[in-house]
Formats: C-alpha cells, structure tokens, sequence
C-alpha cells in the first residue's frame, strides 16, 4: 500500500469523504498491511500534488515488482469511466499506465 500521507488522513480525505461505507473496509487493510510491514508513506514534493505523486509511486513500484517476478504488470482502475479533465487522477492513472506500457483493467462503478 502506497500513501501520500499518514493513514488517518487519507482515510479522511480520500476514504471517508466519498459515498459508501468505506471506513471500516479501509481500517481492516490497513492494519493488515501494517501488520505484514507492507506500507510505503511517502510525502510528494513541494511541487507535486500528493495524490497524482502517489499514483506514480504505486505504477512505479508494480513495474518494479512484476520485472522481479519476470511478470508483466497491471492496472485495476474502478471508476465511472468519465474524464472529468485537468485534476481527474483516475483517468490520470488509467493514462499514465498506459504510456508506461502496463496493462489497464476498468472495473465500472455504474453497474
């Protein structure tokens, strides 16, 4: 698991704050997580938004991970499939993945 920041707040600004009863789901891993000592936290440079940083951080590291295993990596994006422009860091991600040769995976919110 990759954050920009602690877990406390990305619970609260990106678990929490959207729709559905994620709260618990999100603890649960986390502490999973904690617990196998599997938690990169890593701050975005002052030039960086934090969650568009993370996001190379997380495609970065399964390419690292996959060229380890001699594995090809892949990219689960759940969203509505929507580009909603300039600051969307879900088809950000999507498009990201993409040019770096990872294969992308949509899983539809809309079903």
């Amino acid at each position: 698991m990759i954050l920009p920041f602690d877990g406390a707040r990305f619970r609260d600004t990106s678990v929490t704050d959207r729709p559905g009863d994620w709260g618990e789901l999100y603890d649960r891993t986390l502490r999973q997580v904690i617990r196998i000592g599997d938690v990169i936290t890593e701050s975005a440079p002052p030039d960086r938004e934090p969650y568009a940083f993370a996001n190379d951080r997380i495609l970065d590291e399964a390419v690292r991970i996959a060229a380890i295993y001699g594995e090809h990596p892949s990219a689960v994006v759940v969203w509505d499939g929507e580009d909603y422009g300039d600051g969307d860091l879900t088809a950000s991600f999507a498009a990201i993945a993409t040019a770096k040769g990872i294969d992308v995976v949509h899983v539809s919110t809309l079903e």
